[in-house]
């Protein structure tokens, strides 16, 4: 039965001959599969709807990162490096921001005023994300933030509002080390038991 809108081919396609160095295709001209060379996420962006196939994934190359087209949308691809899991945000949380989970099921700003989350505590979120979204969050490891300007080698403690401290912030009713820092925007891991203050 022949395929509509389509041009017949009666065998695979191949080169000349197998020492011909030409390739069969460009990946970026066709439907679907794993797009490789889009150079920037304008480009990604602009990939006619008529290439696009659900779960199709492409690479690109200004941030190095792997995007898959899912629902109508592009949503970036972890491969899982570093551990990584996802929750659903209580709020808007942006990345680097310290996160504990919620009774509710969300997770929210950590912040060593509340004592209740002490014990709670994931990690850092990986993505900036609104409230409701997923918010991929990293809880051990190698973490690296242009944002962050931290004194190497210091400890890294929970701070207020979701952000990280080298002190004790004022009315902190906890502290608890997040890890320590390697470079002034890369810090290891290592989360600790906290210490009730108050």
């Amino acid at each position: 039965m022949s395929i509509p809108g389509t041009t017949r081919l009666g065998s695979p396609v191949a080169p000349s001959d197998a020492r011909d160095e030409y390739p069969t295709h460009f990946s970026g001209y066709g439907k679907g599969g794993f797009h490789t060379g889009v150079q920037t996420l304008a480009m990604r962006d602009a990939i006619p709807l008529l290439r696009r196939e659900e779960g199709m994934m492409i690479y690109v190359i200004e941030n190095q990162k792997y995007y898959r087209w899912a629902n109508g949308v592009y949503e970036e691809v972890v491969f899982n490096t570093i551990p990584i899991k996802n929750y659903v945000a209580g709020e808007d949380i942006s990345r680097g921001n310290v996160i504990y989970y919620h009774a509710d099921g969300k997770v929210y700003l950590a912040d060593s005023s509340l004592r209740e989350c002490a014990l709670l505590i994931v990690g850092l979120a990986d993505t900036t994300v609104l409230a409701g979204s997923s918010v991929h969050v990293v809880s051990y490891g190698h973490f690296s933030d242009s944002s962050f300007a931290f004194a190497p080698t210091g400890v890294v403690l929970v701070g207020r509002e979701g952000l990280l401290s080298q002190g004790i912030p004022s009315e902190s009713t906890f502290s608890k080390v997040m890890g320590v820092a390697v470079t002034a925007t890369t810090i290891m891991l290592l989360q600790e038991e906290p210490i009730y203050l108050v």
